[in-house]
């Protein structure tokens, strides 16, 4: 769960990624995607809680626009993932992320 916008984002062994909203009494579903096409390996949020990225063994990035519940870019990558994380240094305009080989661990 993201405190600071209250989102609750999870995602399955079977590559779905699901989208809820953390209402006064509960949550509440807002959307669904199928976001790999295996395992999702890893799943990320930036520091500010507003981008999401998921990395699975169908050698793929996914990246999320968490407020608006809507995938903003895909990359296919060259190798099997095992890790993602966004990276960053305070005021950093632009959000990056890093994905680390399974294999090997290389960044």
């Amino acid at each position: 769960m993201d405190l600071r916008t209250d989102f609750i984002i999870t995602a399955s062994h079977d590559g779905h990624v699901k989208f809820w909203k953390k209402i006064e009494e509960g949550i509440e579903f807002v959307k669904h995607f199928r976001s790999h096409l295996g395992v999702i390996e890893s799943i990320a949020v930036s520091s500010e809680g507003a981008l999401f990225c998921s990395v699975g063994d169908d050698k793929a990035m996914k990246v999320f626009d968490v407020v608006n519940f809507d995938m903003i870019n895909m990359l296919k990558l060259g190798y099997f993932p095992g890790q993602c994380e966004w990276i960053y240094c305070p005021g950093d305009a632009i959000s990056s992320v890093a994905a680390s080989e399974k294999s090997t661990g290389k960044i």
